[in-house]
């Protein structure tokens, strides 16, 4: 938990602690507030006040625990209609109810008042306010490494109970067959009509909507949404057989597939596929597969509250010293700015940055393409190796950028004329206190950034998956191996059409790795198997948007690779799973372009080590 304070020594408390200059001390002061050094150092500059940024690794981590309740009940009747014609209907509606809790949460008004600490009766430190006092109010020793007591847990921390209940509906009709007689056979078809809701409710924390357990730096805010979406869809999938049983063509087929889709929210999408099967030889195939999918917004980016954060502590500003010289447009776009050479120092207080949600997103459009190929030979069964190129462009993708990517994008363009300088404000005035926390900025500091859910303009990838899998008998049992991998050859989210310096470059950042793959070795037995998982994740750099080389002393992130052993038995409809995941303990990565020591990723790497689980199912 890391929190910056701003503390202020009272006048009782600086009686108490520091000895007058014509006498003598009699006593030590209380081992509390504030350390003895820091005295001399306060008289010494003429100090009323220190800025402390303090990291709490002496109180309890934030928690979260998810307590879901899932129900789902579904339908399906199907007949014949004619030969060859068939008929299917179905309705299904679901229901998930989860309570949200995020313990040790830090209780703002709490906190505050157990931070501003004065001297009370027999030099005891008490909290300031009589009223917090009077709530039962434990001063808090911001200089203190002791783990805190319970009293004053319970009084400085609490817990964020939140409540989301989703559901969907879903109905849907097909009529599905065969017609039409060509020399390689029939044509299969199949169309329909679907209909979809989905709706959310949550409700929040009444203390986290009053704002005591959500603040900068603290959980996010979340909206009280009670708000659904509905789409109709109508749908045709054809399958024509080309040719079949020819020299070179054992087989080729053309799939066709179009979907119309009317939503409530963004009106109506077209989606369609394009593909051709061809297997020239026995036990070798190629496909291609061109198709355009569309994804619409979702609840959280359409409705997530919007919300006005001060960024505190050191900030990352293109416009700084160390990166005012950076390039010759970022020099010349941030003198246009108003900022001096040769750069910002840093103000130690960052920007307000805006960010949430934007009910006027539009869907996101993609054009993907894949080629490859199948391969089982007849010399070698149970195996299969499978090879595809994919390429994948999405238009208007849904993003929301940094403050940092805007800051960036507004100096790194050819000029300031574009809308990242739009989204952003900085002090023309220079040595003005901000509005929030009293602190002179310099002139050119970023004073806010506007940084909210979008439709940025484009993202593109591509990159070759290969799988590979063989099974074989092997003693009274059945050995099996599956190799799954990708490497990446590009992934650029492109921000604004034409101009390269908008490229945010995704590919060969630890995050986004060229190379990850997975090797899967199983062994079954009867009702009893085995598997080891081996997980591979590429090296990476930590900032892949780097301007050179000598940004950091040391910008790579090492490989990893994690191994996960399971077992299951099987009985009776009973099945009972225990899993070992990171098998050896593995550490996750320390990143030499960050603080020594420092372990982070958590999205990426494994943080907790290795661990246990049990399961059971029983499927009647």
């Amino acid at each position: 938990m890391r929190l910056e304070l701003r503390f202020t020594y009272s006048s009782e408390l600086r009686q108490r602690c520091v000895p007058s200059l014509g006498g003598q001390a009699t006593s030590l002061p209380p081992p509390l507030f504030p350390p003895w050094d820091l005295r001399p150092l306060r008289t010494r500059k003429g100090l009323t006040s220190l800025n402390i940024d303090r990291t709490y690794g002496n109180f309890p981590v934030r928690e979260e625990d998810h307590r879901r309740r899932t129900s789902t009940v579904g339908m399906e009747l199907s007949g014949e209609i004619a030969a060859d014609i068939n008929w299917s209907a179905f309705a299904q509606y679901g229901r998930v109810k989860d309570h949200a809790i995020q313990g040790n949460v830090p209780w703002k008004s709490h906190w505050l008042a157990a931070r501003d600490v004065i001297t009370g009766p027999n030099g005891t430190p008490v909290c300031r306010s009589e009223a917090a006092r009077a709530e039962g109010c434990v001063p808090l020793n911001i200089f203190s490494q002791i783990p805190a007591s319970e009293a004053l847990k319970n009084y400085v921390m609490s817990d964020r109970d939140e409540y989301r209940t989703t559901t969907q509906q879903l109905f849907g009709a097909e009529i599905h067959g065969s017609a039409f007689q060509l020399p390689a056979g029939k044509i299969g078809y199949a169309f329909g009509v679907e209909y979809r809701k989905d709706t959310l409710k949550n409700e929040d924390d009444p203390m986290a909507l009053s704002g005591e357990l959500v603040y900068g730096g603290g959980p996010g805010a979340r909206s009280e949404l009670d708000v659904s979406a509905s789409v109709k869809e109508v749908f045709t999938e054809v399958l024509v057989p080309v040719l079949a049983d020819a020299p070179f063509a054992r087989r080729v087929n053309l799939e066709l597939a179009y979907r119309y889709s009317d939503y409530n929210t963004v009106g109506g999408t077209n989606a369609w596929k394009a593909g051709l099967i061809w297997e020239p030889l026995q036990g070798f195939s190629m496909r291609g597969v061109q198709s355009r999918s569309v994804r619409t917004p979702n609840f959280g980016e359409l409705y997530e509250p919007v919300f006005t954060n001060t960024t505190l502590g050191s900030i990352t500003d293109p416009c700084m010293v160390a990166s005012y010289y950076a390039t010759a447009e970022r020099a010349a776009n941030c003198a246009a700015l108003g900022v001096p050479a040769p750069g910002i120092v840093d103000p130690k207080v960052g920007p307000h940055v805006t960010t949430g949600g934007n009910p006027e997103l539009g869907p996101e459009t993609s054009d993907s393409l894949t080629i490859g190929f199948v391969w089982q030979p007849s010399f070698l069964p149970n195996f299969d190796l499978t090879v595809d190129y994919w390429d994948i462009d999405i238009e208007d993708v849904i993003y929301q950028l940094s403050y940092t990517q805007v800051l960036n994008l507004c100096v790194d363009m050819p000029s300031i004329d574009n809308q990242y300088c739009a989204a952003q404000g900085r002090n023309l005035t220079p040595n003005v206190p901000t509005s929030q926390h009293g602190i002179l900025m310099p002139a050119g500091a970023a004073l806010w950034v506007k940084a909210q859910q979008a439709n940025i303009s484009r993202l593109y990838a591509n990159g070759v998956d290969v799988s590979l899998s063989y099974r074989i008998d092997v003693g009274p049992g059945r050995l099996g191996f599956r190799l799954a991998g990708t490497r990446l050859i590009e992934d650029v989210l492109e921000t604004t059409p034409g101009v390269a310096a908008g490229d945010q470059r995704r590919d060969g950042a630890y995050t986004n790795p060229k190379t990850r793959a997975t090797l899967t070795t199983t062994y079954d037995v009867g009702n009893f198997g085995m598997a080891l998982s081996s997980r591979y994740w590429g090296k990476g750099l930590g900032n892949v948007l780097a301007m050179s080389g000598e940004q950091y002393q040391d910008n790579t992130v090492p490989s990893v690779t994690y191994h996960d052993l399971s077992a299951r038995y099987t009985f009776g409809g009973h099945t009972v799973n225990f899993a070992v995941n990171n098998l050896f303990d593995k550490f996750p990565p320390q990143m030499g372009f960050g603080e020594p020591g420092i372990y982070f990723g958590g999205q990426v790497y494994d943080l907790v080590g290795r661990n246990y689980n049990v399961g059971w199912t029983y499927r009647f």
